[in-house]
C-alpha cells in the first residue's frame, strides 16, 4: 500500500489531487532478484479525502487500516479556523478473490443509541423519512434499485443542501454526488465520484459524522468517503428512484 503522486486520471479512477491504493501479488524472494510481481493498482476508496493510511495488527490477528481524512496540498474549507482534517474510522482488512475487502470495525456497534427501521416502495418518486433528524448516525440499507435509472439515497438534505448516493442502471455504477453538499474543498477536482457495479440488489451501511461521512459497500467490497460541510438544519434523508424498487432501512443514532 503506497500514496503515488503525479498520476493522471483514467475514467472514473485517480480524480483526486493525490491517489491511496494497493498492489497484490507474489511474495518478494530477497534472497534473488527482489522482485515484485504483482497486479494493477488499485485505490482503495472512490471517494474524495481518503489518503495515507496506516495500518495495524490486533491482538487477535486482525489487519486494521486508518487513514487521513484530508488530502495535502489544497485548500481546506477549515483553514480560517486554524485546522483541518480528521481520521477515519477504522476498517478491518480482507484479501477476497484478489481484492482488498474493507469492513467497518465490529466494535462500532457499540455507539449506537435510539434505532429506526423503515421499509419504501417506490415508484418514479422521492420519499422522506421524516422521522429521522440525527446529525450523526449509523445508517443500514438493502436496495433492490430499479433496472434502469438511478436509486439511492439523499442524505444531509437541507433547505439548499443535499448529497446523494445511488445505483446507475443505464451505466453501471455507483456515484456519490456532493455537487450541492454545502462548503466543498478542490472543487476542482470534480463534485462526483464513480465507480463500476453491475448488482442492482445490494446492502450498505453509511457512517455520517459532523463533517465526514463513510460508505461500505456490499460488505466492503466497495467503499466511498466523503468530508461534509454543511448548514446545522440538513439532516434530512430521503430515498429515490427513477424507476421501481423497493429499500429497507435501519438507522442508529451515535
Amino acid at each position: 500500500m503506497f500514496c503515488p503522486q503525479g498520476m493522471d486520471a483514467q475514467g472514473d479512477d485517480f480524480r483526486n489531487i493525490y491517489q491511496s491504493g494497493y498492489l497484490l501479488g507474489d511474495p518478494i524472494d530477497f534472497q534473488n532478484d527482489g522482485k515484485f510481481n504483482h497486479g494493477n493498482f488499485n485505490e482503495f476508496d472512490h471517494g474524495f479525502e481518503f489518503y495515507a493510511p496506516q495500518t495495524m495488527l490486533d491482538p487477535s490477528g486482525r489487519r486494521i487500516m486508518i487513514g487521513w481524512f484530508g488530502l495535502p496540498d489544497v485548500d481546506n474549507v477549515t483553514d480560517e479556523y486554524g485546522w483541518a482534517h480528521c481520521l477515519t474510522l477504522p476498517r478491518v482488512l480482507q484479501i477476497k478473490d484478489d481484492k482488498v475487502i474493507q469492513k467497518p470495525l465490529p466494535e462500532l456497534k457499540e455507539l449506537r443509541k435510539e434505532k429506526h427501521a423503515t421499509s419504501v416502495s417506490l415508484d418514479q418518486e422521492t420519499k422522506k423519512w421524516s422521522e429521522i433528524a440525527f446529525r450523526t448516525y449509523e445508517l443500514k440499507l438493502t436496495i433492490d434499485a430499479a433496472s434502469y435509472g438511478k436509486t439511492g439515497l439523499k442524505f444531509r438534505v437541507g433547505a439548499a443542501e443535499e448529497v446523494l448516493f445511488y445505483y446507475d442502471a443505464d451505466e453501471n455504477k455507483l456515484v456519490l454526488d456532493r455537487s450541492k453538499g454545502g462548503k466543498l474543498s478542490t472543487k476542482e477536482y470534480g463534485t462526483t465520484r464513480k465507480c463500476d457495479f453491475d448488482i442492482t440488489k445490494f446492502d450498505l451501511r453509511l457512517f455520517v459524522d459532523e463533517s465526514s461521512a463513510e460508505i461500505f459497500i456490499n460488505d466492503g467490497q466497495e467503499v466511498f468517503s466523503t468530508r461534509l460541510f454543511n448548514e446545522e438544519m440538513s439532516n434530512g434523508i430521503e430515498f429515490f428512484s427513477e424507476g421501481q424498487a423497493n429499500i429497507a432501512a435501519t438507522t442508529w443514532r451515535i
